[in-house]
């Protein structure tokens, strides 16, 4: 009799046990386990066309087919470059940096970066990650000034060069109308010395012409003159 009462006090521990698997605990003070809605060997449901698989020992969910990438309370949360960062969809978010204080806590020292000292140690890690994303701002905003001045540069030497190029086609432009102008100056002066000339020609075939009407008149006077021949 006692064998059998210990008997069925192993099964109804053993089932116990079991259903601690898939124990539905508050939310607001729940111990380790799946939460209500979820399944002890996965999620019973798909989000944003992905399916999850809940992992008891990190308390959070992993996304399958996305390595790296775990679910709890409605955020999707990675590590990448030293940091957590989290994000409200698993494609195309905008992941932003996750405070320590917000990443599930069996999650935190999945890559070493919490060895104890409560919220401070987090604090002065997160102090220590922000001077150096201050210092990297910092060097790249040094950077762009020199690529802002060096193009600046760049702008004013061409800007120079331009006005070069321009004073040099407007002297160029100025020589060749000053030649143009010499041409037209030269040819006006010689078709004026031609046209003087056609007029000195024109004006002595006239003078001999009327010496020649005038010696002519003079003949035919002195023999009009002597009278008729007998």
């Amino acid at each position: 009799m006692r064998a059998t009462n210990t008997f069925q006090a192993l099964c109804l521990g053993a089932t116990l046990g079991l259903t601690g698997c898939v124990t539905v605990y508050d939310h607001g003070d729940r111990g380790y386990g799946p939460p209500p809605h979820a399944r002890a060997y996965g999620y019973d449901r798909e989000d944003d066309d992905v399916e999850y698989a809940y992992d008891n020992h990190l308390d959070v969910y992993t996304v399958v087919g996305f390595p790296e990438l775990w679910f709890s309370d409605g955020w999707y949360y990675r590590h990448t470059r030293g940091y957590w960062e989290r994000c409200d969809r698993p494609r195309d978010g905008h992941w932003g940096r996750a405070d320590w204080a917000y990443v599930p806590p069996r999650l935190r020292p999945r890559y070493g970066d919490y060895h104890g000292g409560g919220h401070d140690g987090w604090d002065r890690r997160d102090t220590r990650r922000d001077e150096h994303h201050e210092r990297v701002d910092a060097r790249r905003e040094q950077r762009d000034e020199r690529t802002d001045w060096r193009h600046d540069r760049r702008d004013e030497r061409q800007a120079e060069h331009h006005e070069r190029v321009d004073a040099r086609r407007e002297a160029r432009d100025d020589r060749a109308d000053w030649r143009h102008d010499r041409h037209d100056a030269k040819q006006a002066d010689h078709h004026e010395r031609v046209d003087a000339r056609h007029e000195q020609r024109r004006e002595r075939a006239d003078a001999r012409h009327d010496e020649r009407a005038e010696r002519e008149q003079q003949r035919h006077e002195r023999r009009d003159y002597a009278g008729p021949v007998e």
